[in-house]
């Protein structure tokens, strides 16, 4: 399987499919490596699909094992999460440069 298929109702967010990342720490990091355009264009694109997504994730419960595009849903929803800060909050860049460096935290056990 494409691990960037996605539900064929949401096959629009696949040039997005990049998005789609496993741990905590990796989607930080790439939010780190992108451009605030980079993002501005991903959460352009996820944010009127979002109702949409939301609904179709919360017929699966925590203990279901949904199909690997629903899987792979659920990890574009997280990347969103992680770049909407930088965007709603009017970050000029992608990491907040007055916080200590994120870089430099480990949460044992987390990803």
């Amino acid at each position: 399987m494409d691990a960037g298929k996605l539900p064929a109702e949401f096959s629009d967010l696949e040039p997005f499919a990049d998005w789609i990342i496993d741990t905590e720490r990796d989607r930080h990091l790439r939010r780190l490596a992108s451009s605030i355009e980079e993002i501005r264009r991903f959460y352009d694109a996820m944010l009127p699909r979002m109702d949409a997504v939301m609904k179709l994730l919360g017929r699966f419960g925590v203990d279901d094992t949904p199909p690997a595009e629903v899987r792979n849903l659920y990890l574009i929803a997280l990347s969103f999460m992680e770049v909407s800060h930088p965007i709603e909050l009017r970050w000029r860049s992608t990491s907040n440069t007055d916080a200590f460096l994120s870089t430099r935290l480990e949460i044992p056990g987390r990803n």
